[in-house]
């Protein structure tokens, strides 16, 4: 037979795993690039204070403490909407309250005065669309989840800390 020529191993400069991580890599560049913001117009007002989150961060945030948060009412509500069978009324009431820091009392006394119309309607909303399994659970979970942001919108804060319902009653007939 034939004599065996030696082989030459050559290894390869690009595997494709080291091709893949330097697209990648590419790609997370062009990504922030794209989201650095290149509109050109300085005036507008962030979203979102970056100063004022990181003055307020606490990384044991007291919920309901007695003296570095307070509480203020939204209002009482009475609605009515379709039981799930379109056969009866479904009404329900209650009380809401907002949990701010307390130097903030004041100011959100006056915004909730000023904008009384706006916060009926949004809460009417959410009662509107609601589910009945929500309306009936013993913690009102969904209706308190989606009342923060909606209460904190309309206000035009991120100093909720919380939201409490009382006096909540919902009957059939």
């Amino acid at each position: 037979m034939f004599p065996r020529a030696p082989v030459a191993t050559v290894s390869s400069p690009l595997r494709p795993r080291d091709l893949w991580a330097g697209l990648m890599a590419i790609g997370v560049l062009w990504l922030m690039v794209l989201s650095s913001g290149c509109s050109g117009s300085g005036d507008e007002a962030p979203l979102v204070d970056p100063l004022n989150l990181i003055e307020n961060f606490d990384p044991n945030p007291a919920r309901h403490h007695p003296t570095k948060l307070a509480e203020v009412p939204i209002g009482s509500f009475a609605l009515s909407r379709p039981s799930p069978d379109r056969v009866e009324v479904v009404s329900v009431s209650f009380s809401a309250f907002i949990i701010v820091p307390i130097g903030s009392k004041d100011k959100f006394d006056e915004r909730i005065k000023e904008r009384q119309a706006r916060i009926a309607d949004l809460v009417n909303g959410l009662v509107q669309r609601a589910t009945f399994d929500d309306l009936n659970s013993s913690e009102l979970l969904w209706l308190k989840g989606e009342l923060q942001p909606a209460l904190s919108r309309a206000l035009q804060t991120d100093e909720i800390r919380d939201v409490i319902i009382t006096e909540f009653s919902i009957s059939v007939g």
